[in-house]
Formats: structure tokens, C-alpha cells, sequence
């Protein structure tokens, strides 16, 4: 039988992602392409950079395999899909918010690097490339005005709701369906978690009856929204909770005072506070106690039975 020579694999790629206007720099030899994450388009027109999407290896920070891609310029989210290993049925799923100030996505050290972790644990996880905040609407501060952060915030349930929509099609159990999110991308999991809505059964698009409640959350140094507290109940999903003592960017307060609100509104949590790690550690790759933290939530997850459950 012809095979296709390695090059003209690649120009098929290339190709393809043309047809589908993606980001040729975002497509690696051994990526998955991505699929829109609005099919009908994002319900709102606000997001729009002055230039294209565009990535670059950075030198600094990087990945244990020497790579630290920054995705910049997002104005069409996307969903990454890395299947589960050995072709499950219906394996456990993980939605991964990759960090980066709203402004940059860190896109293989939070994003592909945590994908192959938790393949290896079981999960099919799925890369989110959410929308980022142009810079014409940046305050003094940094800050998005309230209306271009919702529309970026809208990206994380929309995510969720894609994964149980399709999940029959991608091998993945409707019930056990995770968010996981570093710094910015924590900001977006947690918002996730705590604003999400059952389904509307009358809604004419059939996304729009999804439920986009994850089933457990994941904060890695997260960025906690303001306010959180008050929309905290006994039906938040379980959350799991990681920071560092240095760390001066998301400080370890922030995610103590959110562990205790949780604990107070009778939410499933388990917290860890590792004394070195300083902000944006991802896997820990750089060494000290901060690398155990992957293998802890995996126990936490088979703990919960959403791994090796069912």
C-alpha cells in the first residue's frame, strides 16, 4: 500500500488548516487539529485584535521537552482534543484553561504538557485556546472592561458544553467531566465551576440544552475571581486546590481564604500550599516538592472514583 511520505503529510496538514483558517503555527506534527469551540460563531463580536493570531517559543520558562509556545491575539477559541490511551468507551475528561493573563496563552506548558500527564493517568483531555483581551480595551490597571471579560469568561462553560455534547463521539462519560486551569486559565476554571446553568430544553440550538456544570474542578495558582464566595453553594463541583508559599503573582492567601469559603459553603475540597514553586510552575518541572502535585490530584481523582470508577 502507498504511504505518505512524512513532507507530503505535513502539506496535507498545512492544507487543512488553511480550509479551516487556523493558525498554521499552532498545528505541531503531533497535534490533533482543532475544532471550533462556538461552531455558529461566539454569540458576540466584541473580541477582535488589530493583528492576526500568532505563536512563538520563548526561551524562558520552558517545558521539560524545551519548548514554551505563547499563543497570542486569540479572537476564535478553540477546543484540542487528546483522546484518552487504549480507546475507551467512556473515559473520564479534562478541560484545561492554559494561563497567561488573559493576554497570552502558555500553551505547552499549561496546555499540551498537562494533556499528556493526565493521558497517561487515563483522561481525555481537551485544550482550550479561549479568546483573549485585545489590547485597545486594556485599562491603566491591565484590566478588561466588564463586557470583554464576560465575553472571554463565556468561553469556559462553552467549553464544557461541547465536551458533553460530543461526548458520546470523542469515548468520554457525560458524568465525569472536569475542569482544570492555571493563573488566568485558574480565573477561568473557577468561574466555570460556579457559573454554570443546567440546559434550557426549550433553547432551539441543542448546545444550549447542555448542561455546562463540570463534574470536579482543578485551581492550579489560580487567579480567584472577586466576590466568589457569594455564588459558592453545596451544589459547587469538588474542588482541588494548588499554589506556592512564594508565589507573589497569585499569593497563597487568595487560595487559602478560597478553600475556607468552600469549606464553609459545604463544597468537597482538598487544598496543597507548597513552601517553593514562585508563580507559573505548570508540572514542576524545574524540581522541589511542587512536582508532587500532578500525582496528588490523580489520587484525589481516583480518591473521588472519577478515575478507575466505573
Amino acid at each position: 500500500m502507498y504511504k505518505c511520505r512524512p513532507d507530503i503529510s505535513r502539506l496535507l496538514l498545512l492544507f487543512l488548516a488553511a480550509l479551516l483558517s487556523l493558525p498554521l503555527a499552532a498545528l505541531a506534527a503531533d497535534e490533533p487539529v482543532p475544532l471550533p469551540l462556538w461552531p455558529a460563531g461566539a454569540p458576540d463580536t466584541l473580541i477582535r485584535h488589530g493583528q492576526p493570531e500568532s505563536v512563538e517559543n520563548r526561551e524562558n520558562n520552558r517545558n521539560a521537552q524545551g519548548f514554551n509556545r505563547i499563543v497570542s491575539n486569540v479572537s476564535t477559541p478553540t477546543l484540542t482534543v487528546y483522546p484518552a490511551p487504549g480507546g475507551q468507551k467512556a473515559a473520564p475528561a479534562l478541560v484545561v484553561f492554559p494561563g497567561g493573563g488573559f493576554r497570552v496563552l502558555a500553551w505547552d506548558k499549561e496546555g499540551l504538557d498537562i494533556a499528556r500527564r493526565f493521558n497517561a493517568a487515563g483522561l481525555t483531555c481537551i485544550v482550550v485556546k479561549y479568546r483573549l483581551c485585545p489590547k485597545q480595551y486594556e485599562t491603566a490597571e491591565g484590566r478588561a472592561p466588564e463586557a470583554v471579560r464576560g465575553a472571554i469568561l463565556a468561553d469556559g462553560p462553552q467549553a464544557v458544553r461541547m465536551v458533553r455534547a460530543n461526548a458520546a463521539k470523542w469515548g468520554i462519560d457525560p458524568q465525569r467531566i472536569g475542569v482544570i486551569g492555571f493563573s488566568a486559565g485558574g480565573y477561568m476554571a473557577a468561574w466555570t465551576a460556579t457559573h454554570y446553568t443546567a440546559g434550557d430544553q426549550s433553547a432551539a440550538d441543542p448546545l444550549a440544552k447542555v448542561s455546562s456544570r463540570p463534574d470536579f474542578a482543578a485551581l492550579i495558582y489560580p487567579a480567584v475571581p472577586a466576590g466568589i464566595d457569594s455564588v459558592l453553594s453545596a451544589e459547587t463541583p469538588p474542588v482541588f486546590l494548588v499554589n506556592a508559599d512564594d508565589d507573589t503573582t497569585t499569593p497563597a492567601a487568595k487560595a487559602i481564604a478560597l478553600h475556607n469559603a468552600l469549606v464553609a459553603a459545604g463544597v468537597t475540597t482538598e487544598m496543597h500550599i507548597f513552601t517553593r514553586g514562585s508563580h507559573g510552575f505548570g508540572l514542576g518541572v524545574n524540581g522541589g516538592a511542587v512536582t508532587a502535585w500532578p500525582g496528588l490530584l490523580e489520587g484525589w481523582l481516583r480518591e473521588r472514583e472519577v478515575i478507575g470508577g466505573k
